[in-house]
């Protein structure tokens, strides 16, 4: 079952990690091996209007899984730059042993930078 309602804050264009911890199977209880996980997808956008992802991560970009349990997502200044301010849906899914598993979904609330209102003379 999906961890629910895993919201948080960000500004926009600023370099940020997501740090999902203490994932079991859900079959034998244990922390997920690195070694039984055949892909990580973590998807950010409108899933909700339109179903359209913005930005994504995947073992190969972004989202690493090196201890048992724990998976990073790291979202880079230029995945969020150019998007407007306001909530966005995501979600984090895993292959692990065959199976496709939906372990979080929850949403973002992006704001402007403070320094982007700010002029220096």
């Amino acid at each position: 079952m999906a961890m629910e309602n895993q919201d948080c804050t960000q500004y926009l264009g600023t370099d940020f990690e997501l740090v999902f911890s203490d994932i079991k199977d859900t079959v034998n209880g244990r922390l997920i091996d690195p070694g039984s996980v055949e892909a990580v997808s973590w998807a950010m956008g409108y899933f909700e209007e339109s179903g359209e992802a913005i930005v994504q991560k995947t073992l190969d970009v972004d989202a690493t899984m090196t201890e048992p349990g724990r998976i990073t997502i790291r979202v880079r200044p230029e995945d969020t730059e150019n998007l407007e301010p306001g909530f966005y849906s995501h979600e984090l899914r895993i292959k692990n042993i065959g199976r496709i598993i939906t372990l979080s979904r929850g949403k973002i609330l992006f704001k402007y930078k403070i320094a982007d209102f700010l002029e220096v003379q």
